[in-house]
């Protein structure tokens, strides 16, 4: 049976918590891993180091700029992106679609943000 974390860590989480983070991801043993509110840079880095040193061999994200929430699954097993049936341009780092390849199974991520993001889904 797999196993699946899912974690929305807040603005990419501070520097500070990147360590904690990566940590109790490790210590509920999940299999794959998604984390909404993801950010590139500096943070993002370690957090993807840390990700592999736990044994994620397979990471991706959604590819959003720099301080700006995006997707990232972390996975033990290998998977493939699914292209995006999400069409529009606007909020298309929000949305991230996966498909293990040995268990024949989608996950599908979407972020969708609160009326404080000021931004709209869809």
């Amino acid at each position: 049976m797999l196993k699946i974390l899912t974690w929305n860590i807040n603005k990419g989480g501070s520097l500070q918590r990147i360590n904690s983070i990566g940590q109790q991801i490790n210590k509920h043993s999940a299999d794959i891993v998604l984390l909404s509110e993801y950010w590139c840079g500096d943070k993002g880095v370690e957090l993807q180091k840390q990700l592999s040193e736990y044994g994620y061999d397979y990471i991706v994200t959604s590819n959003g700029q720099p301080k700006q929430n995006h997707l990232l699954f972390a996975s033990r097993y290998p998977f493939d992106v699914i292209p995006s049936s999400y069409q529009r341009e606007k909020n298309k780092e929000r949305w991230l679609e996966i498909k293990l390849i040995q268990q024949d199974l989608h996950i599908l991520g979407i972020h969708i943000p609160t009326s404080q993001d000021n931004k709209t889904f869809g």
